[in-house]
Order: structure tokens, then C-alpha cells, then sequence
């Protein structure tokens, strides 16, 4: 029989808590003052671990997020706690707030902006790791893209433009919309830093179009 003299059996459960831990205590703390600023050793305070352990077991910060946007039970918290707002934002309005598909769609990619600025830390570093990463592929694309679409697509409905459409061609303008509303308040101003007026003009045509296709 072979031993193992420095086997501890309950390491690796340790080791899971402790990593539980930071997780649940970042993602309090992202949520409560942003990524940029909250310190790993506030992370670790709240976690009641060393911070060393942080850079040992996530390679530091910025593996500690992609680790929080990766399980579901710290994602929630995050949403929990920056979503009250975003929740409303991400809904495409019902006809009878807009009164019009063309000024439905511009109320959307308005509440886009601000849904986009609340959520730019976890998105920067979320999409960039996705493009490498196809868990956290996955992960987006549950946590955004299935989750809002349907949101987007019950709003387009009460539409009369839309009435007697088939599901398929609601989800493809839902997809359109939703896409644009990215590329334009995220890409285009977060990242390329785009004049806001040229954005903006070029929504206002997107909306314009979409409602004149289905005039």
C-alpha cells in the first residue's frame, strides 16, 4: 500500500470554499463600487482570505471577474444588485408607451445606452475573454443574448406593424435591433469613442428604416 505523506483530504474542500468565498465577496463588491474600483485586498477582507490567494487561485483581478461572469451564483449576485434598472432598460417598449414602431425603437436604443454603461466593465473584459473562451462564450450568450431576446420580441408583437408575424421574422428584427443597439451604444462609443451625435444620427436612420419596411 502506497501512502502519500502530505495527502490532506480536506484540502481541496478548503480550497473550494475559500474560492467560493471570493467569488461571492467580489462579486458583492464589483456590484457595489465597480471593477476598477475595488482593491484585492478589500476583495479578500470580505472573504475573510488571504489576498495572496487571489493571484494564486485567479491569476489576479481581472481572472477573479472572468471567474464571477463564469458561475452562475456570483453572476446573479451582480445582476441582483446592478440589475433593478437594467431590467427595465432591456425591455423593448410596448406600443402603447411609444405609440410608434420608429419611436419605440429610438426609447430602446436610449434605455441601450444607459443599460450598456452600467454593465461596460463586465462587458469589456467578458467579451474580450469570449473571443478565446468558449465557456465564457456560452456564458454571455445565456446570461444576454437568451434572456433579452424574448424580452425584445414580446414588446415587438404589440405592435401592429407586426401583428400576424410569424415568430421567426419577429426573432430575426429582435436579433437586428439588438445587435445594432450594441455595435452602436457599446462598440462605437466605448470602444472606438464615437461622437455621440454621429451614434445617435445613425440610430435615428436605423429606427426610420426598420419602421418604413413594415409601413
Amino acid at each position: 500500500m502506497v501512502f502519500f505523506k502530505n495527502f490532506d483530504p480536506c484540502k481541496k474542500r478548503d480550497r473550494k470554499a475559500t474560492e467560493r468565498s471570493l467569488l461571492l465577496a467580489a462579486s458583492k463588491l464589483f456590484a457595489e463600487k465597480g471593477f476598477e474600483n475595488t482593491r484585492t485586498l478589500e476583495i479578500a477582507k470580505e472573504a475573510g482570505a488571504n489576498e495572496a490567494l487571489i493571484g494564486r487561485y485567479f491569476g489576479g483581478k481581472e481572472g477573479l471577474l472572468i471567474a464571477v461572469i463564469k458561475n452562475e451564483e456570483a453572476l446573479k449576485i451582480v445582476i441582483d444588485q446592478k440589475d433593478p434598472e437594467c431590467a427595465r432598460l432591456d425591455v423593448f417598449p410596448e406600443y402603447a408607451e411609444a405609440k410608434s414602431l420608429k419611436n419605440g425603437i429610438k426609447i430602446f436604443f436610449k434605455n441601450g445606452m444607459k443599460a450598456i454603461e452600467i454593465k461596460e466593465e463586465f462587458m469589456k473584459i467578458g467579451l474580450s475573454r469570449a473571443l478565446v473562451d468558449a465557456d465564457m462564450a456560452a456564458v454571455i450568450k445565456k446570461n444576454f443574448l437568451d434572456q433579452h431576446m424574448p424580452l425584445v420580441t414580446k414588446g415587438l408583437r404589440t405592435y401592429p406593424e407586426f401583428k400576424g408575424k410569424h415568430l421567426s421574422e419577429l426573432n430575426a428584427v429582435a436579433l437586428l435591433i439588438m445587435t445594432t443597439n450594441f455595435n452602436m451604444n457599446f462598440q462605437n462609443l466605448r470602444i472606438y469613442n464615437l461622437d455621440a451625435k454621429l451614434v445617435n444620427q445613425a440610430l435615428d436612420i436605423f429606427a426610420e428604416s426598420i419602421a418604413a419596411l413594415y409601413s
